[in-house]
Parts: C-alpha cells; structure tokens; sequence
C-alpha cells in the first residue's frame, strides 16, 4: 500500500514539474517557437507523470526472482474467493517434490521476464502439493480428483475463469516452455473477462461502484467547465425563463426539467449501447479495436491541447440553445440537446462510460451510470438556474478555460496509454521505474 502511495506521488510530481515548467495552462496565443517546444515538452512530461500515477492502479509492480505471490493448500478456498472479488482468472498448479518437469517450468517458464509480471498482476496463483493434499487435505483431494481428474500427473497446470469455473480448453499436463505457455494467458483472460460478474462489472459492482459513481459525477461536473457548455450557460438559462421566473421554487422547478432532459439523453444512449452490446467484449480484445480507441483519444487530446478547435460553430451552438423556447416543455427540450453541443468535448468520456456498458449489458447499470454524468454536467445549470442572480458573479469565460482543456487533454492521452498498454510494451517502463523507485524509498 506505502509503494502504491509513492507512486501515485513520483506521478504527481512529475506531471507538476511538467505544467510549470513548461506554462502548460497558458495560451499559445503569442508565444514564440521557443515558448512553443518548452509547453510541448512540458505537456509531454506532464501526461507521463498522469501516466505514472494511474499507473499505480492498472499495473503491478514489477516482478524479480521468486517474488510470485503462490497461495498454497491451506489458502485454497481464500485464494478462489479472492480471485472472484477481483475478476481475475485463477492458474492451480499441481506438483510434487520428485516432479523434474514441475521444477523446471517453475524456473523457465512461471519465473520468465516475460510471463512472471502477466501472472503476478492479471492472475491469482495457488500451488498445490499432491503429496500434502493426500496425506493433510484428503477431502479436497478427492474433490479435486473429481473435477479435474488428472492431478495425480505433474505438473498439471489448471486455469479457472473469476467465477471458478474450470476452463479446460487452456488446462494441461507436462512441461511447456515460455514459447508455449505466454501465449495461453490472453487467451485465459479473455475468456474470464467473459464470464458474467467475473468480469470488469462484477468487479465494479463488487468493490468500487460508489468510486465509479463519484468519478463519473465530477466527470459530468468538467464537462460543463469545458469550452463547449460553460459559454452558453448564461443564454441557456436566460432561453428557458429561469432568470425571469417569478419565484425561486418556480426557477427551481424549470431548471430541474432542463436536467432530466439531459438526464433523459445519456439514459438513453446508455440503455442503447447495453442493449445493442452483445459481442462488444469480443471486440473490445481486437487491437483494431483497441487501437482506434487509442488514436480517437490521442486526436481529442491534442484537440485539447490547442492543436485544433473541436467546438461546434458558434451559430449551431447558439440555435441549439435556444431550442424550445420558455416553460416547462422548452426547458425539457433544450436539456436533450445539450448533449449534443457537450460531445465535441466530451466524446472521449462518454466512449469509456458506454463501451463498460455495452461490455456490461446491464441496462440499469447503463442508466446509473449515464444518469449520474448528466446529473455530474447539469449541476451549474441548476444551481445557476435557482439562484439566477449568481449569473453576473459567474467568471468570465476566458484563460481559466484553458487549464480545463488542458486537464482534460492530459486525460485523454493516458486513457489512450492505457488502451495501447498491451501492444506497446515500452509504455509500461516509466511505471515499472517509478515501482523500483518508491521500493527503494519504502
């Protein structure tokens, strides 16, 4: 935990270094070619300190000599329940002490570069000694017996998906080198990643939905500081009549029906992508996929970073805004179309949140979970709505805006990082830096 905690640290302070030395939050407005390389380095540094910290969470720390976490006979049950809690697939191996081939795949195979730092952070490892399971755990080694049968010929690696079941298909007897070994764990992964809860959404629902929750809603809440919604709250709420209401309740209430407008919206592109999601979990292992995912959020996040404008014109912005009209009926209207002006600023966002729902195909997961971004992105819409007095104490839209931007670009090159980290294994050095770092501090 202390290592984890000194990651997340060296992150921070790398990207911190990056933003001020390179006046990453300043407009490029006027900035000579000089000024210009320094804030392109320092975004550089910056999206590579993010990209240490959220290191910290998706990647384990790097794997040396006998340092693979095995549970034994004894922690059996512990390990397979463990293994649900987190999704992961689970690899039994059973061996004894007179096993040549056992000890030579220990030491080749389990214990390569390659394939130790794959089982330490995406597999959950139990070690099973026949020998003892016959002679102290005879219940179990009958239950065991039955199930896979071959345990009495080792070594007899057994893979199961998060939900312990036995997946046979990638099960073995005898030796296999790290030739033939590394290739079988994607293959177990996918299909775990596949098996029900076992999956990202069990674990989701499991252990962090109030995490994912909250970081969704914040989500929502920048989205409305973003370039694309924040100019037009003013004409917004001015359009639907919260300003000139005749009493707080009523602006209250005319402002609450914008929201569920929105709300409405992202509900629905969240039901629709759990309802048309079947085979995403598929396609979200092909590195086409997976590839262009990464791209899109590479564009946005150089469109972030000021390379280009991503906003829709201003004139389709501004009639957008104005759709509906006054009253209850407008005030709906215009907030189903707010969506629509927010996503040249938020694709990269609301991609994420519906490709876990189409993987998911929760329908009421896809609802919460689109919901609450709404709810996240209509907050300064209600509140300002309420109180419209606050409108002429609302900051101006100006360079503060670009500090929003800039944050978000930085996002959306790690989310891409993320997506490539697989197929490019060198993005994964600077975390496994940071991990030998903070192992030397702690």
């Amino acid at each position: 935990m202390l290592a984890t905690i000194l990651v997340i640290v060296i992150g921070l302070a790398v990207a911190a270094i990056g933003a001020f030395a390179g006046n990453v939050f300043k407009d490029t407005m006027g900035m000579s070619k000089a000024q210009k390389v320094r804030r392109g380095v320092g975004l550089a540094i910056a999206v590579l300190g993010g990209w240490i910290a959220v290191g910290a969470f998706v990647e384990s720390a790097p794997v040396e000599g006998t340092d693979l976490n095995w549970q034994t006979e004894a922690q059996y049950e512990a390990a397979l329940a463990s293994a649900k809690d987190q999704g992961k697939p689970v690899l039994i191996d059973f061996w004894t002490e007179s096993c040549t081939n056992c000890k030579v795949m220990e030491k080749n195979t389990f214990k390569h570069p390659e394939v130790a730092p794959i089982l330490q952070s995406e597999f959950v490892l139990i070690k099973l000694n026949t020998n003892i399971l016959y002679d102290d755990y005879k219940p179990l080694y009958d239950e065991l017996t039955a199930r896979y049968a071959n345990i009495e010929t080792q070594p007899y690696v057994v893979f199961l998906n998060g939900n312990g079941d036995f997946l046979k298909q990638f099960s073995f007897n005898g030796l296999k080198e790290k030739e033939e070994f590394a290739p079988i764990l994607p293959q177990v992964r996918d299909a775990s990643a596949e098996a029900g809860d076992s999956g990202l959404a069990g674990q989701i629902a499991n252990e962090g939905l109030a995490v994912v929750l909250l970081l969704i809603f914040l989500g929502g809440i920048g989205a409305s500081l973003t370039p694309c919604v924040y100019p037009l709250i003013p004409i917004t709420v001015a359009v639907f009549g919260a300003r000139t209401a005749q009493s707080r309740l009523q602006a209250f209430g005319l402002s609450c029906v914008y929201v569920s407008g929105m709300v409405v919206f992202f509900v629905a592109m969240g039901l629709i992508a759990a309802t048309v999601g079947r085979g995403i979990g598929a396609l979200m292992n092909s590195p086409w996929v997976l590839g262009g995912l990464a791209i899109m959020f590479i564009v946005m996040g150089l469109g972030s970073f000021g390379l280009f404008e991503m906003n829709l014109p201003s004139s389709i912005q501004n009639k957008l805004s104005q759709a509906g009209g006054k009253g209850l009926g407008g005030a709906f209207v215009m907030g189903l179309v707010a969506g629509l002006v927010a996503t040249p600023c938020v694709g990269p966002i609301l991609v994420s949140v519906l490709v876990f729902v189409a993987q998911s195909q929760d329908l009421l997961l896809g609802a919460v979970l689109l919901a609450v971004f709404a709810l996240g992105m209509g907050l300064l819409f209600l509140v300002i709505g309420t109180f419209a007095g606050m409108l002429s104490r609302l900051p101006r839209s100006g360079p503060w805006m670009l500090g929003v931007k800039t944050v978000f670009g930085i996002v959306f090159i790690v989310v891409a990082f993320y997506y490539l980290k697989n197929a490019v294994p060198a993005l994964k050095a600077p975390i496994y830096a940071a991990w030998k770092l903070a192992a030397l501090v702690a």
